[in-house]
Order: structure tokens, then sequence, then C-alpha cells
């Protein structure tokens, strides 16, 4: 799973060098990196485990270009794949979810922490806005 995680972001990253501002390959690129560490946790049972932290992590790292978009788009992906980790886990264990509230409460950071990385984002936007009005001035 790492190997093939490495080598698709290795592609993305190359595809995103030859085009400017496509879309695609970005989007792409994000549900692949959610999909990989799906299969990681659930290949190591690691639901309530440390490893889960990776899906703020991919949030947060989805804000360095401040593109709420793409904010949205990593924290609902990671969202969807933490849900979807939840029901396999609920489905094994014979319908019994262990302390479901903690599932709850990591869903509600998640979407905290890209509510938050949003607004810092169209925050550095009106201040960029802000500078290239003064700078024109």
């Amino acid at each position: 799973i790492l190997v093939a995680w490495g080598l698709a972001s290795w592609a993305f990253q190359r595809q995103l060098t030859r085009k400017t501002r496509d879309d695609g390959p970005q989007i792409g690129w994000r549900m692949v990196d959610v999909t990989a560490l799906c299969l990681l946790i659930e290949l190591d049972d690691a639901l309530m485990s440390p490893l889960t932290v990776a899906f703020a992590v991919l949030i947060v790292a989805s804000a360095f270009w401040a593109r709420t978009d793409q904010i949205l788009q990593t924290t609902l992906l990671s969202m969807a794949g933490y849900i979807i980790l939840m029901a396999l886990s609920f489905r094994l264990n014979d319908g019994h979810l262990d302390r479901p509230y903690r599932h709850f409460h990591y869903l509600v950071g998640l979407a905290l922490l890209g509510l938050m990385l949003n607004y810092q984002a169209n925050r550095t936007h009106a201040l960029e806005r802000i500078c290239a009005a003064r700078d024109r001035a």
C-alpha cells in the first residue's frame, strides 16, 4: 500500500508540474491519499489508534495553498473515509462500535479543523486583495 501510494503521489506530482490550475489531478490525489490511509488503518485494525490523526494532517496539508475548495474537499473526503472505517468496524464487530461518542467527537474535530482552515484561507485572500489594492494606489 505504501509503495503504491508513493508511486501514485509521484505520478500526480509530475502531472501537476506539467499543467497549471487543473483541479482534476488535485482531487484525484486527495482521493488516493484518503483511500490509501483508510486501507492502512483497516489493514492494521487501527481505527482507535493514533494513526487516525493522519486524516487531520491531510486536511492541514491541503491548506498550504490557501484554496478553500481544496480544504473543503479534503475535509469531506477525510470525514467520509473515517465514516466508512466506522461502518466496517461496526459490521465486523456484530453491530457493536466501541465508544461511539469518541468517533463522533473525532468527526466534529475534523469538521472544525476544516472550517478553521477555510476561515484562515479566506482571511489570507482578503489580505492579498488589500495589499494588491494598496500597491496599485
